[in-house]
């Protein structure tokens, strides 16, 4: 054989080494990234809500127990598909209107006058709660986190409150997105010990609520202050006398306090006032605890 056969030969060689190394390494790409691919397939849940159709909205609408309060109270709520939209219609001796409403992209809107907006946050109360079961929340339990952003401005993820004029709003509510819920303040029953450093929390015994508690110490004059609003859940306008109660960090009961509500004009919801100079023997520092009790009259 010649030189040159032998050369052309170990060129060859060369080539063919050179391509079988290139095919084997993109064949082990490939396949690592099918492995991933498969790895993102099977073990990667990918949160992509369901979008309601406008048809399900209004079914669930018109079965809500929205609804039936309302018709039990003579008052005949519905809600219906237009060319827009929809409307929310409602109808009783003493009122008959509309609300209208549209559903674009995920969006639930409704349009209505200010001197409609009790029924308009009842009607968008129900509206979330269906977006809500459609992502993974039970029957009302936005119900609390919607209160709070219509009546307290609470700032929530996928609802929106807007003002078009003077007597005019919008509420909306995306249904894509999952929102979070409110988590209120602690509620305590009458009587439990409650950590001083604890700044918002709730006294509950079913007939009186204590809230918004505010305890301040002056060091200068040795004095202590709380402030807090009661509410009387029945209505019932009684006297009521608040007690409460200071603890050392062994529970041992070191001052007792009381202030009622006869000088208060409205006996269902009043404000309380505690002032108190500490004695000499106990000090500022050794006071961990309070409790309040509800004493009616």
């Amino acid at each position: 054989m010649e030189k040159s056969d032998k050369k052309s030969i170990i060129i060859a060689c060369v080539f063919l080494v050179i391509l079988l190394a290139c095919l084997g390494f993109v064949t082990y790409i490939k396949m690592t990234y099918d492995v991933k691919d498969n790895n993102i397939n099977n073990n990667t849940t990918i949160d992509t809500p369901v979008l309601l159709s406008l048809d399900n909205i209004i079914a669930s609408f018109n079965n809500s127990q929205l609804v039936s309060d309302y018709y039990a109270l003579g008052t005949t709520v519905a809600m219906e598909k237009t060319n827009t939209g929809f409307n929310v219609t409602y109808s009783s001796d003493q009122e008959n209107d509309v609300i209208e409403g549209t559903y674009v992209e995920y969006i639930l809107s409704i349009k209505f006058n200010k001197d409609n907006v009790e029924m308009a946050n009842s009607i968008f109360k129900e509206l979330v709660n269906i977006s809500c079961k459609n992502n993974g929340y039970t029957e009302g339990q936005c119900n609390e986190t919607v209160d709070e952003f219509l009546n307290n401005s609470y700032a929530v993820d996928g609802l929106v409150y807007e003002e078009i004029s003077d007597t005019e709003m919008y509420l909306r509510v995306n249904t894509a997105v999952k929102i979070e819920l409110f988590v209120g303040p602690t509620t305590y029953k009458a009587n439990d010990l409650i950590d001083i450093n604890i700044n918002e929390y709730i006294i509950n015994n079913n007939i009186y609520k204590l809230s918004n508690p505010l305890l301040n110490y002056d060091s200068a004059n040795n004095t202590l202050t709380y402030k807090a609003n009661v509410q009387n859940l029945l209505d019932s306008g009684n006297n009521v006398k608040i007690e409460l109660k200071l603890y050392d960090a062994s529970n041992n009961l070191l001052m007792t306090n009381e202030v009622d509500n006869s000088a208060s004009t409205d006996k269902n919801n009043f404000d309380i006032l505690f002032n108190m100079t500490l004695d000499n023997s106990i000090s500022y520092e050794n006071i961990k605890y309070l409790s309040i009790n509800f004493i009616n009259e």
